[in-house]
């Protein structure tokens, strides 16, 4: 498992985004790296198996920014921004490797 956000961050909202797409693109990087396996049957993970989703998209060139610097291929989808963060929590997975089967 992935924690984010462990050193804390002063500073205006521009450097808590920069530190959050960071540590946001470092997690993707060490999921693809370390071959966490996802789906079923399970097989190593992909960068296009990612989505990262933002409530707004003022943080969205650093997040680009972030991508570009570690090397890690991004695709950005647009669609509408009236997604509810409860909806979204419905359709997606908790972010541990598979190895960690969820209970029914």
């Amino acid at each position: 498992m992935i924690v984010l956000g462990q050193e804390p961050v002063n500073g205006l909202a521009d450097d808590v985004r920069r530190a959050q797409a960071r540590d946001v693109v470092a997690a993707i990087a060490t999921l693809h790296a370390e071959r966490w396996e996802v789906g079923d049957p399970a097989r190593p993970a992909r960068f296009s198996d990612v989505a990262v989703l933002i409530r707004s998209r003022v943080g969205l060139p650093v997040l680009e920014d972030a991508f570009r610097a570690a090397g890690v291929p991004y695709r950005l989808e647009s669609s509408s921004l009236s997604t509810s963060p409860r909806r979204c929590a419905n359709c997606w997975p908790s972010c541990e490797p598979s190895t960690t089967r969820p209970t029914p």
